[in-house]
């Protein structure tokens, strides 16, 4: 007998998923729970140290589809199982490069001969899926969403105007002037915490900060960053980089806001210091909106729907 799950959206049949990615309380970790708790038949294995056993656990486990993060170490696994198999593999890439020389050069090339036998990658940048298709490849754009985030069980008491929890490096003002943008913050007389933080602390960071930031080093391919729905479904007031595709994730002014340049950002910052009412009604808006639609159960419904419409 099929197995039917009920969720608010509609009955669909049960799947079986093997999730391989890094079992580290993040992004695959999310995906996996998310799995679990839509009624999905799912088995996780950690990318970072069971890879060898990938080929062998698909046989045992006979997934209609295995959910892969953009590690090259999985090529030889999914070669092997793409010729000796049935299941679907599908890649969910949440970073770019803008190349397939860039991924090669920072991951090695099995990582772009991982994207070419793979069924579909479902990207977060909108440039990416073009640049996949021009090569022939399945691509689809897929965001990330919000795994464990809520709002901290406690009284809201400010204790920062302005937080970026984030990587500092050359690499990112090189590519967007991230550093450029902190410091012109701080040079305006701002409070800029940069402490970083995870899990349930990076939450209450988030919550207990006027304004958050986000920023990406792409806008243009259409990058977009897990943090911004991490800061919202923490109950955070989002102010991030505009980026290619934002107004069909986000009700821009409404659920949070977004900048072009960094005089732009400092005069936003400026005026949501100054409105608090407005900022934490976009806030609480945002939250709303976090946890009705960017869960990562949202994300998982769409490749579910693909696999059933492709098959």
């Amino acid at each position: 007998m099929q197995r039917v799950h009920k969720e608010n959206y509609g009955a669909y049949e049960v799947v079986r998923v093997l999730v391989c990615g890094p079992n580290d309380g993040h992004t695959f970790f999310f995906i996996y729970e998310a799995l679990k708790g839509m009624g999905v038949d799912a088995k996780m294995l950690d990318s970072r140290y069971d890879y060898e056993i990938l080929f062998n656990e698909t046989k045992s486990f006979n997934p209609d589809f295995l959910l892969l993060p953009r590690q090259g170490q999985l090529y030889e696994g999914v070669k092997k199982i793409k010729e000796e198999t049935e299941s679907k593999v599908y890649v969910w890439n949440t970073d770019s490069r803008g190349s397939f020389q860039g991924y090669a050069g920072e991951f090695g090339e099995n990582l772009v001969n991982l994207f070419r036998i793979s069924d579909c990658t479902y990207n977060v940048a909108i440039g990416e899926v073009e640049m996949f298709e021009k090569e022939g490849m399945s691509s689809k754009w897929l965001v990330q969403g919000i795994g464990s985030e809520n709002k901290p069980s406690i009284k809201r008491e400010y204790k920062h105007e302005v937080s970026f929890l984030g990587s500092i490096d050359q690499l990112h003002e090189q590519k967007g002037g991230r550093v450029s943008l902190l410091r012109a913050i701080y040079g305006a007389g701002y409070d800029v915490n940069l402490e970083p933080a995870h899990g349930n602390e990076a939450c209450r960071v988030y919550y207990q900060s006027r304004v958050n930031l986000g920023h990406a080093h792409s806008p243009d391919l259409g990058e977009n960053s897990v943090r911004d729905f991490k800061i919202m479904g923490s109950g955070g007031f989002l102010l991030t980089q505009w980026f290619r595709g934002i107004e069909e994730i986000h009700n821009i002014g409404v659920e949070m806001d977004c900048y072009k340049s960094i005089d732009e950002c400092v005069d936003k910052v400026k005026y949501y210091l100054e409105n608090e009412e407005k900022r934490e009604k976009i806030a609480q808006t945002g939250y709303e909106a976090c946890h009705d639609r960017h869960k990562y159960s949202d994300r998982l419904k769409t490749i579910i729907e693909d696999y059933k419409q492709w098959t």
